[in-house]
């Protein structure tokens, strides 16, 4: 019987360490190719991390000089240029070059540096270099190079005859190049790479053009070594035997994880290895298989052990005006090492399993009483994380008190279940967590608050059938909730046909304002099909009126140990519902603060209502009717109209602030003909009364 029972033991254990081996290698590849997929897609987004600094900078030194374009010759504007380069710790240098052949370029400079054919003074800390053609003849021109030390005193200044004309260079070639392309001119390109005279680095430029009415003034370029990015990529590998690599369309290796393989000098200037003569064969069997692998994961063999590898082509964020891709190969071995180490413990811990398990097996009794437990510890574990997710399930045992215990849990699954529908789930999910007692008290937060309400609910109260109003009041309620709940809000509470809803707490949201105005916007579109459906049943349509203000408020736990609500409290909760009520003034449907605009108004297409004034506050108020969400999905995009009707209300607007009340009076009537808009409309008669006041 012990031979028996050790049999089957046996040959039970090994066909499961088989069929666990199989079902762990083709797990682990799977979850592998899986992760060289979101690496890739984790290095473009951190490169773009890397370099939207670099980026930023450039767009806002080309700001600054497109609207002073003096700033070409300007001496003093070497200390905004010198600014930036400090800023940026990655930068070797800075420069700016017009359309007339003028130049400056701040460099960092270190010892020994060679700068124009002299070794830089000791002690300096960066160089600027000026030409400025604009105002010599082609015979004068002349290049000055001026050195500082760290406090910006200068030490050493020296004029050199060059005829340097920045224009010539390649790096404004490319810029008139893509301005063909884009004559708005408003991109950030990364240029080929090259070899630095002064540094003799392997060296990328991303560059800029300085724009005027389609007109290119000149470019704003910035400097960075190489050698950074594969820094970076080395410190971001998949694994410790992958290699990532940037190529152009042609295979050309732009940026590799082996800085000493991608590139060597030819004639003074940088030669790129493509990926096929790459000294890695795995490196370039992936390269043949680019074209059929069409950006997904695959798997190949190299090398004379036949070692199996993966790798992907995707393709890099195109925002540098350049059709790259992105590389990641990785040998298999490297991602099943800890499933190696595991199966061989398991071997190991297996193996004398069996052996106790035949000595033992009279008490198999056991089982009787792991398994259930298991089974509750397991069911307890997803109470504590809030994981819903197993549903409820009956424990089936012989033993009457774990039988009890397993109801109990049940019961209180399903008692959290509904739990949620009253209390912010967040909420609920850190109190399971922390295990410490609800507390009475708040904390002040900067929120954003959103009120909904139904117009004439009071009169289709008084015609409508009690189950009907209740069936369409609910269908609204809970298209409300659930736009609230896709943007990470939190529904508060719901008064009538209110809807109370805020972002910001439980858990933190930085984009708190844009949610709000996202969800506002996707529960005024969804009212169109549910209100088509009414029209459709012959009952009146819904009209739905949201007001969004953010502020500090105070928000927690208010009320008392017998009865809690978990809310906000303050004066902005009174400004977001006084919000929702101008909607009736001004015949608009959302209505926000300058406060929401402030902080998402980029994102957002608003068109500006008025001024108004707010109990308890001294000072007016603007507010703006939502339109549209600009990033948004189709759901939520703005139409033509909207834009169309912002841009117009927004220059009737900017007469009616400026006391331009006839004016304004006009473009108002004007936009509520073309529009049918009935803002405009009230807007027009405010104006001519304003007016009428005024020559009185």
């Amino acid at each position: 019987m012990s031979i028996l029972v050790f049999s089957i033991i046996g040959l039970s254990y090994w066909g499961f360490f088989a069929y666990s081996y199989l079902a762990s290698s083709n797990v682990y590849k799977e979850n592998a190719l899986k992760y060289i997929s979101k690496h890739n897609n984790e290095i473009g987004f951190k490169l773009e991390v890397l370099l939207n600094p670099i980026g930023n900078s450039l767009k806002i030194i080309r700001k600054q000089i497109s609207d002073s374009p003096g700033y070409f010759t300007s001496q003093k504007f070497a200390e905004t240029l010198l600014l930036h380069l400090q800023n940026q710790k990655d930068l070797i240098s800075i420069f700016i070059a017009s359309a007339s052949g003028d130049y400056m370029q701040v460099q960092n400079t270190r010892p020994s540096m060679i700068v124009a054919g002299r070794v830089a003074p000791v002690g300096a800390a960066y160089n600027k270099w000026n030409v400025v053609r604009s105002d010599e003849s082609a015979a004068d021109i002349v290049s000055r190079y001026s050195f500082y030390g760290p406090a910006n005193q200068l030490i050493d200044s020296f004029d050199l005859k060059n005829k340097y004309d920045p224009r010539q260079r390649p790096f404004y070639k490319n810029i008139e190049r893509s301005m063909v392309a884009d004559p708005g001119g408003d991109f950030v390109q990364i240029d080929p790479p090259y070899i630095a005279s002064s540094t003799k680095q392997y060296t990328f430029t991303l560059t800029t053009p300085v724009v005027s009415k389609k007109k290119l003034l000149g470019m704003v370029g910035q400097s960075f070594e190489i050698r950074t990015i594969s820094n970076f990529f080395q410190s971001n590998k998949i694994s410790k035997n992958s290699q990532t690599f940037v190529v152009d369309a042609s295979g050309k290796i732009i940026i590799g994880t082996d800085f000493e393989k991608m590139f060597y000098e030819k004639d003074g200037a940088v030669a790129s290895r493509s990926l096929l003569d790459y000294a890695d064969p795995a490196v370039n069997i992936a390269a043949a298989e680019r074209s059929r692998a069409a950006n997904k994961p695959f798997e190949f063999v190299s090398g004379e052990k036949s070692r199996k590898y993966l790798a992907q082509f995707s393709p890099f964020p195109n925002k540098l005006n350049q059709q790259w891709e992105i590389l990641s190969v990785a040998p298999l071995e490297d991602f099943l090492e800890e499933m190696e180490a595991a199966n061989h413990s398991l071997l190991v811990f297996g193996a004398g399993l069996a052996i106790i398990l035949l000595i033992i097996f009279y008490y198999v009794v056991k089982v009787l009483i792991s398994k259930p437990v298991e089974g509750l510890v397991f069911e307890l574990q997803q109470l504590l994380e809030f994981n819903n997710s197993s549903g409820v399930h009956r424990l089936q045992t012989r033993i009457e008190e774990l039988g009890i215990l397993a109801d109990a849990i049940n019961r209180l699954k399903v008692t959290l279940n509904a739990f949620v529908a009253y209390v912010p789930r967040d909420l609920v999910g850190g109190l399971l967590k922390s295990g410490r007692p609800i507390e009475i008290g708040g904390e002040s937060r900067y929120m954003t608050i959103l009120f909904s309400d139904l117009q004439g609910f009071s009169s289709l109260s008084e015609v409508t059938p009690t189950r009907e109003l209740l069936r369409r009041v609910s269908a609204y309620l809970e298209l409300m909730t659930f736009s609230v709940k896709e943007e990470r809000g939190t529904v508060d509470k719901f008064i009538g046909d209110s809807v109370m809803a805020f972002w910001g707490a439980p858990e933190l949201n930085q984009n708190h304002a844009y949610h709000a105005c996202v969800a506002a916007i996707r529960g005024m579109r969804r009212m169109v099909k549910l209100n088509d459906d009414l029209v459709a049943a012959k009952a009146p349509p819904l009209v739905v009126r949201i007001g969004i203000h953010s502020d500090a408020v105070l928000v927690g736990n208010i009320g008392s140990m017998e009865r809690l609500s978990y809310t906000v409290m303050g004066d902005g909760v009174n400004v977001a519902s006084r919000l929702e009520g101008v909607n009736k003034e001004f015949s608009t449907n959302i209505c926000i603060s300058h406060a929401v605009f402030m902080e998402a108004g980029e994102r957002l297409c608003v068109r500006p209502i008025d001024l108004i004034k707010v109990k308890g506050r001294a000072a007016d108020i603007a507010i703006y009717e939502l339109l549209g969400i600009r990033d948004g999905d189709a759901e939520t995009r703005p139409t033509a109209r909207d834009v169309e009707l912002g841009g117009e209300t927004a220059n009737a607007f900017a007469s009616y602030r400026a006391g331009a009340y006839a004016e304004a009076a006009a473009l108002y009537d004007s936009i509520s003909q073309q529009f049918n808009d009935p803002l405009s409309r009230i807007m027009a008669e405010k104006c001519l009364l304003l007016g009428r006041r005024d020559v009185s």
